[in-house]
């Protein structure tokens, strides 16, 4: 009975060996896959952290483009505006010059008028002068041939004479200040003219302008909406990844407090067993000098088979916690070969 009890403590023996061996070698590997997966997770922290430098690189680069495109703008618009108000000072000149010369020329035509009237009425009354003293001479002379009827027939033709070259000298004269009116009416329309072209031009380049500021503003509203834009896409882009490195981070530190506790509990298992072990070796052994010392068999036999059955019972609960640890591995397995799917498929979604 003592050999076979002791052979089958062997076989347990060998068989916790065994174990333990398969144990340890479980344990080893989670370990490396432990440090496998420390160093995926320093990698994607390291991917992180190149991301958002990165995108705050690219922010940083399309802020600086964009402030440099709004100096040049408003360099650009002050330019347009020095330029506007340089027009507009060389038209007011223009125009100013031109009106001086306008104003000039009409004095003049109005001096070259008056000296032109004043020469025009001077020979008109040297004609006239010269005209009434021919006639009187005419007159005289015809007083001195002709009776009393015919002098007063004189008379009147002279008259006649008279009153027509008055009305010839009359409408010289209408005529002489309508050609002077006419050409104060021809100086005063070009006047209104020069003012209603500088009106008209003053009233294009502010169109122009405010053309021109509208289309700044514009410009200004699209570039700020494409940055909005890209900082949106940079966002709806690492969100994702963000959120499944937090959860990856998370299973990361499940699995390893599962390691932990599968550390500690098969230490405790395995404390426990050679402490059985050690036990059962030592009953064995007590039990075995017992066998061979004593007369009585009775009463050592159901000792020993008492302590068979404890041993048996012991057995089966080692092989039933060893089926546990074993079904936990194959769990932890299991649960690892997703992990490294997943931090795979996330790389080269990444990637």
């Amino acid at each position: 009975m003592s050999l076979a009890l002791e052979r089958r403590c062997q076989i347990f023996q060998k068989k916790l060996e065994q174990n333990l061996m398969i144990a340890d070698t479980q344990i080893q590997q989670l370990m490396d896959y432990y440090t496998s997966l420390e160093a995926q997770n320093t990698e994607l922290s390291d991917q992180i952290t190149r991301l958002d430098n990165q995108f705050q690189q690219e922010v940083s680069i399309k802020q600086g483009s964009e402030l440099r495109r709004r100096a040049q703008l408003k360099s650009k618009l002050a330019s347009l505006k020095d330029q506007y108000r340089q027009e507009i000072s060389d038209l007011k000149h223009a125009q100013a010059l031109q009106l001086q010369e306008i104003q000039k020329d009409f004095e003049n035509s109005l001096q070259k008028l008056q000296n032109d009237d004043k020469k025009q009425t001077d020979k008109i009354e040297k004609v006239y002068n010269q005209t009434i003293t021919e006639l009187e001479t005419t007159l005289e002379k015809t007083q001195q041939d002709i009776t009393i009827a015919d002098n007063e027939k004189v008379d009147y033709q002279t008259k006649d004479i008279y009153e027509a070259q008055i009305q010839d000298l009359q409408n010289v004269l209408a005529q002489k200040n309508q050609e002077r009116v006419n050409n104060l009416l021809s100086s005063k329309q070009k006047l209104l003219d020069c003012v209603t072209s500088l009106e008209e031009n003053e009233k294009e380049h502010k169109l122009k302008m405010d053309q021109m500021r509208e289309k700044l503003l514009q410009e200004e509203a699209a570039y700020k909406q494409k940055i909005q834009s890209i900082k949106d896409s940079y966002s709806s882009t690492l969100g994702p990844i963000k959120k499944q490195i937090t959860n990856q981070e998370n299973q990361y530190r499940k699995v390893k407090k599962e390691i932990h506790d599968f550390k500690s509990e098969a230490s405790i298992q395995l404390n426990n067993m050679n402490t059985v072990f050690e036990r059962t070796r030592q009953d064995l052994t007590h039990y075995s000098k017992i066998s061979q010392q004593s007369t009585v068999i009775e009463k050592p036999s159901a000792n020993i088979d008492t302590r068979s059955e404890e041993l048996r019972r012991i057995v089966r609960q080692k092989e039933e916690t060893l089926n546990k640890e074993q079904e936990i591995n194959n769990k932890l397995k299991r649960e690892i070969c997703r992990l490294r799917f997943e931090r795979r498929t996330a790389k080269s979604e990444f990637c």
